[in-house]
């Protein structure tokens, strides 16, 4: 099924089921359809390991430390009842470790820093209430100051981690219907 979502495309809807009543087979075919997602670049390229498999480099497959957003994959449902006409979502950053490392201490990240860039126009800043999560395996966390609308930062400190994907920072972001690149 994942060449289902090399590109977005509408597909059609159909039903069949068998009457209780009568036994008879019922179909309702192509009564709707629903539209599927192009599944992202960086997914479609290795994940991770994009490398320079694609124009739009996301993780530098060369480096041996690495940050990346996940993001939701479908579309957010924004209710009626949304202030400012905003959906809320989850977004989660992870970090690939020198994993390739010949001890554990060439493996572990002790302190970092990264960056999330979102459209200022359509996405509410970040406050301390939309964070949900920080790796507690890290003592101490800071804000970066100084980043401007529409870039949010942390840097942390005081703690050890190793690992292929390790989840070290959440929160709910804030934004209005659209595509936002």
């Amino acid at each position: 099924v994942p060449a289902a979502f090399d590109s977005a495309a509408s597909v059609p809807l159909s039903l069949e089921w068998t009457s209780a009543a009568t036994g008879d087979q019922i179909a309702l075919a192509s009564f709707g359809t629903v539209a599927t997602q192009r599944q992202p670049t960086w997914s479609q390229a290795g994940g991770w390991d994009l490398g320079d498999a694609d124009a739009l480099v996301y993780v530098d497959a060369g480096k041996a430390v690495a940050f990346g957003a996940e993001l939701p994959y479908e579309d957010v449902f924004i209710p009626p009842s949304a202030s400012n006409g905003r959906g809320a979502f989850e977004v989660s950053i992870h970090m690939k470790t020198h994993t390739g490392g010949a001890t554990e201490a060439a493996r572990q990240v002790d302190v970092g820093k990264f960056k999330l860039v979102f459209p200022a126009d359509a996405c509410d800043g970040v406050t301390d209430a939309a964070i949900t999560y920080k790796n507690p395996a890290f003592a101490t966390w800071e804000e970066v100051t100084g980043l401007g609308a529409g870039a949010y930062g942390q840097t942390f400190f005081s703690g050890k981690v190793s690992g292929a994907a390790v989840l070290m920072f959440s929160l709910t972001m804030h934004c209005a219907a659209g595509t936002h690149a």
